[in-house]
């Protein structure tokens, strides 16, 4: 009979092997670099898994944490690539306002000019502080949404593509980040949001 292995009493059976901080956001290998050793080194100890990564999600670890998710679902690889929901946040926020090309649901886009003709705060709108946590959130809020709806916009398509494209936003940090939430709930908010966007 295979022993299992078990973790020392009132000890937590995780361990975090390393981080990297950096103050640009350079292009690195370093993700999967540290993944190969962790693979490596977890098969050597041959009681250990690798469970996850993670990392800021920003533009120059996207092929890293696509290819970590790619290899975990056609099986290749047990362990998945957790970016952090609020630079998720944070980029969505740019790819909706700010992208080069609008982002389209169907037929309809999402449209910033709605957000101006709502008369949303040009701070939420115009991108100048891409650290701010708060801004994301003050833009995906209820009162963003209402000031959109209280237009009675005549194209019903893009409208809607807005608005839910905001809730979502908001639902995807929410599923995250609150403070009491069950696990089932979590996974409901998250699963929806990962299929729109």
């Amino acid at each position: 009979k295979e022993k299992q292995a078990q973790a020392t009493p009132n000890m937590c059976p995780y361990y975090c092997l390393s981080g990297r901080a950096q103050s640009i956001n350079e292009s690195n290998d370093f993700m999967t670099e540290i993944m190969e050793a962790c693979e490596a080194g977890a098969k050597e100890a041959g009681n250990v898994v690798v469970l996850n990564n993670s990392t800021d999600g920003v533009s120059c670890e996207v092929q890293a944490n696509l290819s970590t998710t790619r290899d975990f679902l056609q099986g290749l690889i047990n362990y998945i690539s957790l970016p952090d929901t609020n630079h998720n946040v944070k980029n969505l926020r740019y790819q909706l306002i700010g992208a080069s090309s609008p982002t389209a649901i169907g037929l309809y886009i999402f449209d910033p000019y709605l957000l101006v003709a709502a008369g949303i705060a040009r701070e939420l709108i115009r991108i100048d502080d891409y650290a701010s946590d708060a801004l994301p959130m003050r833009l995906a809020s209820a009162s963003t949404i209402e000031r959109i709806i209280a237009q009675d916009f005549d194209d019903v398509g893009n409208s809607a593509v807005t608005i839910v494209s905001l809730a979502f936003m908001r639902l995807r940090s929410y599923a995250v980040n609150a403070r009491v939430l069950d696990w089932k709930q979590r996974a409901i908010y998250t699963w929806p949001t990962l299929i729109w966007f």
